[in-house]
């Protein structure tokens, strides 16, 4: 069983990367939902948020108001790394615990790819054997971004601004993908790195 971190900036098409690979194959653990699941209301977790941040983070049925947080952290490089610090280690405990149960299961399967964004940012390449690192130049994960969340051009540079350099993360990965060019192009990508994971293509290389 190989684990595979897939990672990338906001907006660079981690999710459909994610969804070829799972076409494929895969085994998908993705951080966004298992985040979403940990911070469900009445979590303990939920709770810890909405006590670091203050009641203007909770929502009238107890949740988490993402988008009041998003606007937070993404102003705030140390409200950003605070909640860092509280969500972090339990969501990646959460992932680990996972892993290790496909891994005791008795037909583990053979590719766990793991859609982490902030994979370096949290040190966790520890979880993981390979890393694939899925980018989009700026403009277009700008125009994502715009159309997907509805932010004006300078919030979608905020965010993009947030991340660890995209040069950073390119320098760890084993694999580099470009899906801006689109979904066709990036599928012809996902198979060769499919083939790197299976021992018959390059174990590294930029698509």
């Amino acid at each position: 069983m190989v684990v595979l971190g897939v990672t990338g900036g906001i907006a660079s098409g981690k999710s459909t990367v994610g969804r070829l690979l799972q076409a494929r194959g895969a085994f998908i653990i993705d951080a966004d939902q298992v985040a979403r699941e940990l911070l469900a209301p009445g979590q303990e977790l939920t709770e810890k948020v909405i006590r670091a941040f203050g009641e203007a983070v909770k929502r009238p049925g107890g949740g988490l108001d993402r988008a009041a947080i998003a606007r937070i952290i993404f102003a705030d490089r140390e409200a950003r790394e605070r909640l860092n610090r509280i969500t972090h280690p339990p969501i990646l405990a959460e992932i680990e615990k996972r892993i290790q149960q496909l891994r005791r299961s008795p037909a583990p399967p053979s590719v766990v790819a793991v859609i982490l964004p902030l994979l370096f940012e949290a040190g966790a390449e520890g979880l993981v054997e390979k890393t694939l690192v899925v980018t989009a130049d700026e403009p277009e994960q700008i125009r994502r971004l715009r159309q997907r969340d509805g932010l004006t051009e300078a919030e979608a540079r905020q965010r993009i601004a947030a991340q660890m350099a995209i040069e950073e993360k390119i320098r760890r990965a084993d694999w580099v993908l470009d899906t801006t060019r689109g979904e066709a192009a990036t599928e012809v990508a996902v198979d060769a790195m499919w083939r790197g994971l299976a021992g018959s293509g390059p174990a590294t290389a930029t698509f």
